[in-house]
């Protein structure tokens, strides 16, 4: 019995501990957000930034025009998971040294968005070619090799870019599309950074919610097939209307764009 007692009392200790670590985690997690600095690097953090775009972006705005440069450092996991949280821990205080002495000089409003993430923001720009130009700057400052405890570190990042009139713009929006833009970065096989378009940006998100439309639509027995003629047996002539079943909603026509067809190579 005494035995029994004390393995119980020691699993009750350990949960205890366990759940004292966490509230300490949430309770840590609740302090640097209501900080405007990261604790980290010192740059700031995103409850900053988003504050101060708001103060921008206020009407009337304060600048014409401005551009967004979200920067996500390249397989970043493999520093931790390979060199240790430590190294990688100075190697964004390293990055962060670099970015904030190009910030100073031209000044840009830097932030640390969270791990590997930072922004840069650029008031009164012209246009998309100065926001190039800035990401161009950036990964060149990046690319000079960082030595850390005897190890050295190429960095490598993926650039998404935003430019446009201040007027009207909200900083969720601006952060949102920003993201989307460094998802196409990311995507990119030779990591040049992304512009943002606002017509693939439209066709991304038809698309995306002709993708969510589609199981409810398959469960309700909604899909019907349609055939679209290419030629006209009879005179050759391609059709010039598209007609389509009752019922098909209009999401689905418009998203049924002819580049979407599958065209055979020859009439048959």
């Amino acid at each position: 019995m005494r035995n029994v007692a004390l393995a119980a009392a020691k699993r009750i200790n350990r949960a205890e501990r366990a759940a004292w670590r966490d509230r300490q985690a949430a309770r840590d997690l609740r302090m640097q957000q209501a900080l405007p600095h990261d604790l980290l690097t010192g740059l700031p953090n995103r409850a900053r930034l988003a504050s101060w775009l708001s103060e921008v972006l206020s009407e009337p705005p304060r600048c014409k025009r401005l551009g967004i440069c979200l920067i996500d450092l390249d397989r970043f996991k493999v520093v931790n998971a390979s060199f240790g949280h430590d190294n990688g821990d100075q190697l964004l205080r390293d990055v962060a040294r670099r970015l904030r002495d190009l910030a100073d000089r031209a000044g840009y409003f830097l932030a640390h968005l969270g791990v590997d993430e930072f922004v840069v923001v650029v008031q009164e720009t012209t246009n998309s070619d100065d926001m190039i130009k800035v990401a161009d700057l950036v990964l060149r400052i990046l690319r000079e090799p960082f030595t850390i405890n005897g190890h050295q570190f190429a960095v490598s990042a993926s650039v998404g870019i935003v430019e446009r009139a201040a007027a009207g713009v909200r900083p969720d929006e601006l952060l949102r599309t920003a993201d989307i833009t460094l998802g196409w970065s990311k995507a990119d096989p030779c990591g040049h950074p992304a512009v943002f378009d606002p017509d693939r940006y439209t066709k991304e998100v038809r698309q995306h919610e002709l993708t969510a439309d589609m199981p409810a639509a398959l469960d309700r027995g909604e899909f019907t097939l349609a055939y679209q003629p290419v030629f006209r047996l009879a005179t050759g002539a391609s059709p010039r209307s598209r007609r389509w079943p009752a019922g098909t909603t209009q999401r689905m026509a418009r998203s049924a764009q002819p580049s979407s067809f599958h065209w055979p190579s020859a009439p048959v």
